[in-house]
């Protein structure tokens, strides 16, 4: 996921930025008058992620992965903390906002994913976010959907996804099937609309250090 840490900490210096100037408030303290100190940016990542039948390998990527991941947010100065929603057959937040040894922990809900199901209610599992998860204040909220379906969400349930994750200048990324069914209409226009971008599930099965 090279690629797509970069974007990440892209978007999340941009959404800092952007925070900052909008509601006046400081996301970051200088807690130190060392030139030296390093100043982390706070970010809440929330992963959602797809827990039907054929997601096995994906989830047991990104499971191999996350350490890379974190390194990479660590090494841009982010102070990610992490979160997860499963969804299939239902959308629940199985961990809270949590430091990454914490949310990486075995026998943690991470790192115990396991698949069932096959109703993917992708844009539900955004506002099952939104409404669940414990944010830190002035935290940079960043949504990561993982899925090789469609939205299975109702249109209502889109519409409150799609007006809930700007109401929480949260940013919206995806790895999944554009072009495919209603994903370009959906999480398409989630990540267009909120700071995001899509990334082809395929290529991360086929070589997923490209993204890393």
């Amino acid at each position: 996921m090279r690629e797509f840490n970069q974007f990440l900490i892209n978007n999340i210096s941009l959404t800092k930025s952007s925070l900052a100037i909008g509601s006046g408030i400081a996301l970051i303290a200088c807690l130190s008058s060392n030139a030296n100190a390093q100043t982390f940016v706070p970010a809440d990542i929330i992963w959602l992620i797809d827990t039907s039948g054929s997601m096995g390998d994906d989830i047991n990527q990104i499971k191999l992965r996350i350490g890379q991941f974190n390194n990479a947010m660590l090494g841009a100065g982010i102070d990610a903390q992490y979160g997860l929603v499963e969804f299939a057959d239902g959308e629940t937040l199985t961990q809270d906002i949590v430091p990454f040894p914490v949310f990486n922990a075995p026998g943690g809900a991470f790192q115990t994913i396991s698949t069932s199901g096959g109703t993917e209610r992708g844009s539900q599992a955004v506002n099952v976010g939104l409404a669940n998860a414990t944010f830190r204040p002035n935290s940079v909220k960043n949504f990561i959907l993982v899925t090789d379906e469609d939205d299975d969400s109702n249109p209502t349930q889109f519409n409150n996804a799609r007006t809930g994750l700007p109401d929480n200048n949260a940013v919206f990324n995806f790895i999944g099937v554009p072009g495919t069914g209603n994903t370009n209409a959906r999480y398409g226009v989630l990540a267009s609309e909120n700071g995001g971008a899509a990334f082809n599930i395929s290529a991360f099965r086929n070589n997923p250090d490209s993204f890393l």
